[in-house]
């Protein structure tokens, strides 16, 4: 598996459009995002389609002039959308083994591309927010703990506990400062009692194992865009060794496995060491929740206890992770080992992201 370098000040970044434009109440973030890397200290290189966006095979083609040129860093797409499907379609991700590996980060229906990226291009790719939520202007900004924990994986940094609680603080990723420490990403929602603000406390750590732990090659991607991307049939997702953490947005827990059925007829998903729902949640701009049982732990136990059935119990299930549609996200590399300790959740990484971080 190849894997990029980490990203430092100074470094060309990327901005690509490979699921279209922003949608109307979000365009002006687009120069907002410009102006937040720049003023972060990042050279932002220009590789959206303006003209032609809505032919994928341009927004193809942009998005190989961004990973086949050597001076970019990293490449972040502005916004995700189901035109990201008919975009891959347009890719050969094996021919990617000739570029030079390069960091990209997506999650949602995006976590089509970084898979494919990880998957059928054989290199690191990451789980992680929409740059567009980060910037201070956005009208729907990630907490401090999101976009610290985006920034300190990425760049493989240690700051920015200034403003968070003890319990964020406690919980919030920082990159070791001895590159052959294995790195640790706890889980907040363990303790989700411990969260003050209401609007945060939207996801709970439910485990059907105690005091063991899973090893295995990190995969995660939203459920159905998993599904979507099987069913490309642009190539052969291989879940043996797999630890797959899944996430889903306005699903219920009857939707969610019934796609998981899908998923365990048409792939060998059952040969995976692991699987996680991250965060299977709804929106959170309503006032009256559509799916009450998300909130409820004897609902959450029962669907663990239906999926892990439906394997005849032979695969580790847990749920609960700050990975995905919830109020608290890590940012996270997909394509290397991991051990997950069940009794809490925490993720640590067997061995480095990135390829300057290797042990000589």
């Amino acid at each position: 598996m190849k894997k990029p370098k980490y990203l430092k000040y100074g470094d060309i970044v990327g901005l690509v459009n490979p699921a279209g434009m922003l949608p109307e109440r979000f365009k002006n973030q687009l120069v907002y995002t410009k102006q937040y890397l720049e003023n972060a200290g990042f050279v932002v290189k220009d590789f959206i389609v303006y003209d032609d966006w809505k032919d994928p095979g341009h927004r193809a083609g942009a998005f190989i002039d961004a990973f086949s040129d050597e001076s970019v860093s990293a490449i972040f797409p502005i916004c995700g959308s189901e035109l990201i499907y008919k975009m891959i379609s347009h890719i050969d991700f094996s021919e990617f083994a000739k570029y030079s590996p390069k960091i990209i980060c997506g999650s949602s229906e995006l976590s089509a591309l970084v898979v494919s990226v990880s998957e059928f291009g054989n290199m690191v790719s990451f789980f992680g927010p929409h740059l567009n939520f980060l910037n201070e202007k956005s009208s729907k900004r990630e907490n401090h703990f999101s976009v610290g924990s985006f920034w300190n994986m990425l760049m493989w940094k240690q700051q920015g506990k200034k403003s968070l609680n003890r319990h964020e603080a406690h919980n919030f990723f920082t990159a070791p400062r001895d590159y052959g420490v294995n790195a640790v990403l706890r889980n907040i929602y363990f303790s989700s009692d411990r969260i003050r603000e209401k609007k945060y406390k939207d996801n709970s750590y439910i485990t059907l194992l105690e005091n063991s732990s899973i090893t295995g090659t990190l995969l995660i991607s939203s459920i159905d865009s998993l599904l979507k991307l099987v069913s490309l049939g642009e190539g052969k997702i291989d879940f043996s060794g797999k630890i797959l953490i899944l996430d889903s947005l306005d699903q219920s827990f009857d939707s969610v496995f019934s796609s998981l059925v899908k998923l365990n007829n048409t792939t060998n998903v059952q040969d995976a060491h692991g699987i996680i729902f991250g965060c299977v949640s709804e929106r959170t701009d309503r006032i009256k929740k559509d799916f009450p049982e998300f909130s409820d732990q004897k609902e959450i136990f029962s669907f663990l206890k239906k999926c892990s059935a439906l394997f005849k119990d032979n695969i580790p299930f847990l749920y609960g992770l700050p990975i995905g549609h919830c109020a608290y996200k890590l940012t996270v590399p997909m394509g290397i080992s991991v051990t997950i300790e069940t009794s809490s959740g925490v993720i640590i990484l067997n061995e480095p992201p990135f390829s300057d971080l290797e042990k000589k």
